[in-house]
């Protein structure tokens, strides 16, 4: 009895984790946080993360859970104000955003490495 409580909590735990396909998640208010795919338990293809007020904040590509390729970044208003490209998980060519403490950064990589600006 004990191992077949021991299987059904294992069982449990493991159903608890994102399971492949379609994938999407809400605020607490009700509109769309994120949508995309997942693939054998990772993050994969085009993903699109949304603003509260249901303006697209950033698009982009994952591939094996790793951000790859084209992503995109807007403003609240649906303005875009950055975008870059991804190679092997990490920042490569362009204009990303970070948010450090709340505070917006804006920051330049060229061939993989932080650019002055």
């Amino acid at each position: 009895m004990r191992c077949l409580l021991t299987l059904l909590i294992i069982a449990m735990i493991a159903a608890c984790g994102p399971s492949d396909g379609v994938h999407t998640e809400h605020y607490n208010t009700g509109s769309k946080q994120e949508e995309g795919t997942i693939r054998n338990g990772e993050k994969s293809g085009k993903w699109v993360y949304y603003w509260r007020n249901g303006n697209v904040q950033t698009e982009g590509f994952y591939m094996k859970g790793e951000p790859d390729r084209r992503w995109t970044y807007y403003d609240e208003q649906g303005k875009k104000i950055a975008e870059g490209t991804y190679k092997g998980g990490k920042m490569w060519n362009g204009t990303f955003v970070r948010y450090v403490m709340g505070t917006k950064k804006f920051i330049t990589i060229e061939a993989g490495k932080e650019s002055g600006r």
